[in-house]
């Protein structure tokens, strides 16, 4: 778990200014297998650390958001309407639009916004939000996009470490 003592002044600042987070879903808050079952039917494992996670930031008055390139099944909705997620945008189109279109829904500014992503598709959105982190196992060039390298893995716990720093700023 990254310590919220180790990170900048400013980046806590940051943090502590976030009013929605937006996750990408496959190797963020799933370690990026899929499942093909017998029947055809895709199934997916997330973790309930980071389902908490949701939680304590939307008890916290923060906003959460999925936004996912996977073809749109209702297995991402599902788990999404388990947790309250605000808003779920799944399927194609160039992710930063989609980003900046979830930003507007949700009334908030990119600048207030933290983006969490693994993988090369993720970019966009990172470079257009305030705060971008990614997960421990993220490609590289994501990795030197971010502001932030968590210590957890997509599937580990990734979003419910950086959820757990955000709450941290804002108390201290």
């Amino acid at each position: 778990m990254v310590n919220l003592d180790d990170i900048h002044p400013q980046m806590r600042a940051k943090l502590a200014a976030i009013t929605l987070v937006v996750s990408d879903v496959d190797g963020v808050l799933t370690d990026g297998r899929m499942y093909l079952l017998s029947s055809g039917e895709e199934a997916r494992a997330f973790n309930v650390k980071d389902g908490l996670g949701t939680r304590l930031l939307k008890d916290a008055g923060v906003s959460v958001a999925w936004l996912s390139a996977a073809r749109d099944t209702s297995l991402v909705r599902t788990r999404a309407s388990h947790l309250g997620v605000d808003l779920v945008d799944v399927g194609d189109g160039d992710k930063g639009e989609r980003f900046a279109t979830i930003c507007e829904a949700l009334t908030t500014t990119a600048a207030r916004t933290l983006y969490i992503g693994d993988d090369v598709n993720d970019l966009a959105p990172m470079t257009l939000a305030g705060v971008a982190v990614c997960p421990a196992d993220a490609m590289t060039h994501v990795k030197n996009a971010a502001a932030l390298t968590l210590t957890q893995k997509g599937g580990e716990g990734a979003f419910r470490e950086i959820a757990e720093l955000i709450l941290a700023a804002r108390c201290a």
